[in-house]
């Protein structure tokens, strides 16, 4: 009897939980920290990217803000960083003149 593809079946399935599992974690993670600071966007700002930053074990993240108040120069703001889980209070900012930044800004379309 080959007990192979039954092992393969039992893996893939595992593996397939887990992904479902790490996500429901994920929103349930996020959902709270939207909900608890939704008042003070510099707080939510640093809980959102510190917490996506250990949540995905990345090293760095950042945070922009479109900032569209004149709408002939919108600028996209640089919230919150971090760096090695330490707290980076950058400010940086990215004018929207280049066509692939306005693209994903605006039109929500995704580059590679």
């Amino acid at each position: 009897m080959n007990l192979k593809k039954p092992m393969k079946k039992i893996k893939r399935e595992k593996l397939r939980m887990n992904k479902e599992n790490w996500a429901a974690q994920g929103v349930a993670l996020f959902s709270d920290i939207l909900r608890k600071n939704n008042t003070n966007l510099e707080e939510l700002s640093y809980e959102v990217i510190s917490n996506m930053v250990k949540y995905t074990n990345s090293n760095q993240g950042g945070i922009f803000i479109l900032n569209d108040n004149d709408k002939n120069n919108c600028i996209l703001e640089m919230t919150h960083a971090m760096h090695s889980i330490v707290r980076n209070s950058l400010k940086k900012e990215l004018k929207l003149e280049r066509a692939w930044l306005a693209d994903v800004t605006r039109k929500r379309k995704k580059y590679f």
